[in-house]
């Protein structure tokens, strides 16, 4: 396969066993597409790919093999770019959109987001702000999936809420409506069994970093106040 050969030639170097290429199922869970927006009309899976799991939506190349298999999107790899050698020149410039170095741009929503560790919620929300952030508001499946893959860590994957990660859900009391930290409608919800914990005093919101209690990754779930959680993701626009 040609773009097998080119990644072989050129990651000679490379501590990783395959390199990505321009396909992923980011926009739509279990649904492949080309970045290029060109027909996905051939494939060749290795066996038992794609994992088709909530944290496997990009695709990549075996330097041996040629074969392909999905992984983590946030994984570093070695990558191979197409260039149509007969395309016009561009003559649109377009302002260029950053997040600052330790932050993550996720196209699909324009925000750029980040995990930390440690915090309660009202402590996570003003830490977020000082970075000029909320606490991440969702707003569908795919963002969901990507802040839960960024606060993902090595040991996670307990069915305890203090190894996940507080995003921006709360209700002002046990009556009250859910809302987002950064005041955007609250249009998506993925309570996991038995939440939210109607008639207490857990009126905050965490998601599932991974596959936990016999739920998929990115579940909701709420506790109290003073609860600290090993991780939380802050969300902020561009500059």
């Amino acid at each position: 396969m040609f773009v097998q050969e080119k990644g072989t030639a050129n990651f000679t170097d490379s501590a990783s066993s395959d390199f990505w290429f321009g396909l992923n199922a980011v926009e739509n869970f279990g649904i492949w597409t080309w970045t290029d927006g060109t027909s996905f009309d051939f494939n060749d899976w290795d066996n038992g790919q794609p994992k088709n799991t909530s944290d496997t939506n990009c695709g990549a190349v075996n330097l041996e093999s040629g074969k392909w298999n999905a992984d983590n999107c946030n994984k570093e790899k070695p990558f191979v770019c197409m260039v149509n050698k007969n395309a016009p020149p561009a003559t649109t410039t377009i302002k260029p959109i950053k997040c600052l170095d330790t932050w993550t741009y996720y196209p699909t929503t324009g925000y750029c987001y980040k995990a930390f560790d440690n915090a309660t919620f009202l402590d996570a929300e003003d830490r977020c702000k000082i970075s000029g952030a909320h606490l991440a508001s969702i707003h569908n499946q795919n963002e969901n999936l990507f802040a839960a893959n960024l606060a993902n860590y090595p040991g996670s994957d307990v069915c305890d809420g203090s190894y996940q990660a507080f995003i921006g859900l709360f209700r002002e009391d046990i009556a009250g409506r859910w809302q987002w930290a950064d005041g955007t409608i609250y249009d998506y919800q993925n309570w996991a069994v038995g939440h939210p914990e109607n008639g207490t005093a857990c009126n905050f919101g965490y998601m599932d970093v991974t596959s936990i209690c016999n739920e998929p990754t990115g579940r909701f779930r709420t506790t109290y106040i003073n609860r600290v959680l090993a991780k939380y993701v802050c969300k902020k626009e561009p500059f």
